[in-house]
């Protein structure tokens, strides 16, 4: 008797096949519904990182087009398209930026003797971000009362017919004045509607290519008469050109682009838009910069008012 409820002890520690059975599909469930979890948690925040990644790239380049552009040159900002092949490949947005401003005291115009001095009050922090650095004036330029593009981008003409010139020093203050001098003397053709001149450095472009998906940011190429959207061989590219400087501003931009960034009818989808100035407001840059990564998409449709008038 003994020896049989020792057998019966010793068959029934273990267990048997169904309760195996049983214990591996109840953990296999579990395990699945645990990896489910998991893969979904994980991918929730590769989705996450990856929409941050492509709106935080995105909103740099926003905001620097914000700052940029609201200091520029009254009626300098411009768009223009190029095309290969008859296709249209890209679109540049071009403006002069601002570096300082103030009133002039006197300006030679037409019937004026020509001088390559004015003077005028200073002024820091009013019309511009910061005060102005005087040890780039011989870089720079002076511009009065330019109501058009080609004033602003056409040769310098110092008899009478232009409004820019280059600029050669700007004085401290002297009793609240300070002295500008230009590189040559000058007679501008029409003085401001309210005696302010503009001192400006070189243009700046921000480029688009649909083929690479690339927004770039030239300068240092100087002041072309006829706006080029070449950003390959172009005047504001380093092979067209070896003084102007590229940069890579923002990638994986899908902007769809219209042969003529200029007709308001049919470039809705362009990456720049201009509203022209009006009696009753200041130029509007209208920027729709399209961005995807990751089969992530961000869109930021932004209208930039431009701050001051000739």
């Amino acid at each position: 008797m003994k020896c049989l409820i020792a057998n019966r002890r010793k068959y029934s520690s273990g267990f048997t096949l169904v309760e195996l059975v049983a214990v591996i599909i109840i953990v296999s469930i579990v395990g699945l519904g645990i990896g489910n979890f998991v893969s979904t948690s994980t991918q929730i925040y590769v989705d996450s990182a990856e929409r941050e990644e492509v709106i935080g790239s995105s909103r740099f380049i926003v905001e620097r087009l914000n700052r940029e552009i609201r200091y520029a040159l009254p009626n300098s900002i411009r768009v223009a398209a190029h095309q290969e092949a008859g296709i249209t490949v890209s679109h540049c947005l071009e403006f002069t930026p601002i570096q300082w401003s103030t009133f002039y005291m006197d300006l030679p115009v037409v019937s004026a003797d020509a001088t390559d001095t004015i003077q005028g009050p200073e002024m820091i922090g009013t019309l511009v971000a910061d005060s102005y650095d005087r040890d780039s004036a011989d870089n720079h330029f002076v511009v009065v009362y330019p109501t058009d593009a080609e004033q602003v981008y056409s040769a310098i003409t110092t008899d009478g017919t232009g409004r820019r010139v280059g600029l050669s020093s700007v004085s401290d203050a002297v009793d609240g004045l300070v002295t500008v001098v230009f590189d040559e003397d000058m007679i501008f053709e029409e003085e401001s509607s309210v005696g302010r001149f503009y001192i400006v450095e070189q243009p700046i472009s921000y480029c688009y290519r649909s083929a690479t998906g690339q927004l770039t940011r030239h300068t240092n190429y100087g002041f072309l008469e006829n706006q080029t959207a070449d950003v390959i061989d172009g005047a504001i590219t380093v092979s067209g050109n070896p003084s102007a400087e590229v940069v890579l501003m923002a990638e994986y931009m899908v902007n769809e682009l219209s042969d003529d960034p200029t007709d308001t009818d049919s470039n809705q989808g362009d990456p720049f838009r201009i509203a022209e100035a009006s009696l009753t407001r200041n130029a509007i840059v209208h920027t729709l910069l399209v961005f995807e990564q990751f089969g992530e998409k961000a869109i930021f449709n932004n209208e930039i008012h431009l701050r001051n008038a000739p």
